[in-house]
């Protein structure tokens, strides 16, 4: 669907459309250049759907905020958007969340997976392209795939973590007001990739005790300065524990009260060092009073809000706007932390977000393993981003494919759409730009395949080489030296 129109296909539609230009990936294991069913190209809102699967791709943030096919979705009546984010250090670690999530009913629910750089978003599209892994997704439902950082192909996480960390913390924060801002009937629930659901997590915050609750969030102990509620964790030594929201699994029930604390949120989140959880947390102890007679840095005030099932729940007033904010935070025997510490810890858990104490992928993976989450077999989804099966190319071109033709015209649309998304994230004016002199560059490269079309190639911003098949032949019809940096002629 081009410009947020919805195009509904069946599953077989979907393994012969050859309606949109496809990215070609390289086989690690071979110098053959063979493809893979399908990169749309990144126009807003293009959809590709298979049995009990679909997914719609998007270029930016704002065309995912302003999609008519997002809004038709939510108008009917309110669903939940499941909010993540990955980058290429996580990307194995989210197919084995995936394995756990396609095996619930999301039939009320919107995968929303936010692509934290440009080289995760393409190994996410170009996976979810290909029917093999279309095969293994059904189940997972309605998928949106948003590239959070257009034009910038680095993780920053390993060029430098500290300014990744917070530059993403506040990116969760901008994106939830957003979304519930323009989207009144979306809950939205953020959830960690390595939080796996053991069981369908609706259990949680639709529970009776928990439908009031603006916020259904998973219990955490940081920021010990800005608690919610106090207890005595060790009656003989008297230690209190601190008990806070913790993101790496929490749902925000879409409410006009909600929509006052996001923009609170936003506005403080600055003075609590760009990070989300200090801020939701610090917020509510600092700026709101809480609707009893005890104060949240009481000892004994988890005991006056604590449920049978050892959930906390607690309610705020703001002090400047009248509003009011409900909390209910769940126990560690439903969304689980420290999944070793006891046993039997796992068996009634819910949600396993177990804690490693080094928070990179492999660790992950390696307490996945440990306390047998892994999913394996031929439907298993935890290698579909590292190591796609390659399907017979099929290159949506007026020339035949495969030949010399094809292969510039799909290079050419690469290089034209890389270059498209940077001067829109450079200039405001971007999309009068494309507007006004796309269709004059489209027919001068059509037009002929000689020295016009090669200079229009070298206007544009070859990728650097590596990263796909394409790339390689857009470098190479353009002059650029075949590996490199980004070759950037005029």
């Amino acid at each position: 669907g081009l410009n947020g129109h919805s195009v509904l296909q069946t599953e077989d539609d979907a393994a012969l459309d050859t309606q949109s230009s496809l990215q070609l990936l390289e086989d690690p294991k071979s110098t053959d250049l063979r493809s893979e069913f399908g990169k749309f190209q990144q126009s807003p809102g293009l959809v590709s759907s298979s049995s009990s699967f679909s997914f719609t791709m998007f270029p930016t943030v704002d065309e995912m905020i302003v999609n008519q096919r997002l809004i038709e979705m939510s108008a009917q009546h309110p669903k939940d958007l499941v909010v993540i984010f990955v980058d290429t250090t996580y990307l194995e670690t989210f197919g084995v969340w995936l394995d756990h999530y396609k095996h619930h009913d999301n039939s009320e629910r919107i995968l929303s997976i936010f692509a934290i750089s440009e080289i995760a978003y393409d190994k996410v599209s170009a996976a979810f392209s290909s029917p093999t892994t279309q095969a293994k997704l059904r189940g997972v439902g309605e998928t949106l795939l948003v590239n959070l950082n257009p034009g910038k192909g680095k993780d920053m996480r390993n060029a430098d973590p500290d300014r990744f960390l917070n530059k993403l913390w506040v990116l969760r924060l901008h994106i939830m007001q957003r979304i519930i801002n323009t989207f009144p009937n979306l809950n939205v629930l953020y959830t960690d990739a390595d939080a796996i659901w053991l069981k369908d997590p609706v259990q949680l915050y639709n529970h009776p005790q928990h439908q009031s609750s603006n916020i259904v969030a998973s219990r955490g102990t940081y920021p010990e300065w800005c608690p919610l509620a106090m207890e005595l964790h060790d009656d003989e030594k008297m230690h209190l524990n601190t008990v806070t929201i913790c993101f790496g699994f929490t749902y925000f029930r879409n409410s006009p009260d909600l929509h006052q604390l996001a923009q609170n949120l936003q506005n403080a989140v600055a003075r609590y060092r760009n990070d989300d959880q200090i801020a939701i947390n610090c917020v509510l102890n600092l700026q709101y009073d809480s609707n009893d007679d005890l104060h949240m840095n009481d000892p004994s005030s988890i005991a006056a809000f604590t449920q049978p099932d050892k959930s906390v729940i607690r309610s705020f007033f703001g002090k400047v706007i009248a509003h009011n904010i409900k909390v209910s935070i769940l126990p560690y025997e439903q969304v689980t932390r420290r999944c070793g510490r006891d046993e039997g810890m796992l068996e009634n858990s819910v949600v396993a977000h177990c804690y490693t104490d080094l928070k990179e992928g492999q660790s992950k993976l390696n307490a996945f393993d440990h306390f047998g989450f892994l999913i394996e077999g031929q439907n298993s989804l935890r290698h579909v981003f590292d190591n796609p099966e390659l399907d017979t190319p099929i290159i949506a071109s007026s020339s035949a494919p495969g030949t010399r033709a094809s292969w510039e015209e799909a290079a050419y649309s690469l290089s034209l759409d890389r270059f498209w998304r940077h001067i829109k994230a450079a200039t405001p004016e971007g999309d009068s730009i494309e507007n006004s002199y796309y269709p004059d560059l489209k027919a001068q490269h059509q037009s002929t395949i000689g020295l016009r079309s090669t200079r229009l190639l070298n206007s544009v911003r070859i990728p650097k080489s590596g990263s796909s098949a394409l790339s390689v032949t857009a470098r190479a019809l353009s002059g650029c030296h075949p590996d490199g940096y980004p070759c950037c002629k005029f």
